[in-house]
């Protein structure tokens, strides 16, 4: 990770939901809404500083699968605003400041379980 000015991931789950099972975990718990994180990587895994999430409410009827395919869409919506970003941005600093100025994950917090 020291080798990357800008470690990125897209975790497709809100961040309440560290690690796996974010197609299962909303359904079995009957989450309100779901969602991806976009986060600085961080050497443990789904901790780094949360840059923006992108959030819907959980509709009834899905199934695991479904739900899956739901993510990936958010996920993909998180991907088009971080390029975005980047196209608009002359280097990784200016990205990160981008990122925290946009205010998108001011709300959230990694959940404590994985």
């Amino acid at each position: 990770l020291a080798a990357i000015a800008l470690p990125l991931n897209i975790h497709p789950a809100l961040p309440r939901i560290r690690g796996v099972g974010h197609d299962v975990v909303p359904l079995v718990e009957r989450h309100a809404a779901v969602g991806a994180t976009l986060h600085r990587m961080a050497p443990v895994v789904d901790t780094g500083e949360i840059l923006g999430v992108e959030e819907a409410p959980l509709a009834p009827g899905h199934t695991h699968a479904t739900l899956r395919t739901f993510n990936q869409g958010l996920s993909l919506r998180l991907l088009e605003r971080l390029c975005a970003l980047l196209a608009a941005s002359p280097g990784p600093a200016e990205l990160e400041a981008r990122l925290r100025a946009s205010g998108a994950a001011a709300r959230h917090a990694w959940g404590a379980y994985y």
